[in-house]
């Protein structure tokens, strides 16, 4: 098992949900983690999950491209939030049962 990853977008959304009092603390957390940035391919990818979901799901610009860095590079998404990705090719850690 490697370094953990994230996307950039993910440290923008931790950092500003980060109290002044777990400034500190999350900015040595987000230190340990890989960050992906956002290429080509991710914003693409990006772009046709918001296309694709705008009626249904409604992804947010930050989650659709969330979701577009875990596909592009094949990795697993850890979230709680799992009601934001209805893409169904994206897979979640842990998995749900019957996965």
């Amino acid at each position: 098992m490697g370094v953990p990853v994230c996307s950039s977008l993910s440290v923008i959304e931790v950092l500003i949900g980060a109290k002044p009092e777990e400034e500190e603390r999350t900015r040595k957390f987000l230190s340990a983690l890989e960050v992906l940035p956002v290429d080509r391919e991710v914003a693409e990818k990006a772009a046709e999950y918001i296309k694709t979901y705008q009626d249904k799901k409604n992804p947010d610009f930050a989650d659709a491209v969330i979701a577009a860095t875990a596909m592009v590079h094949g990795l697993a998404l850890v979230t709680y939030n799992r009601r934001h990705y209805p893409m169904p090719e994206i897979r979640f850690y842990p998995p749900t049962s019957g996965e």
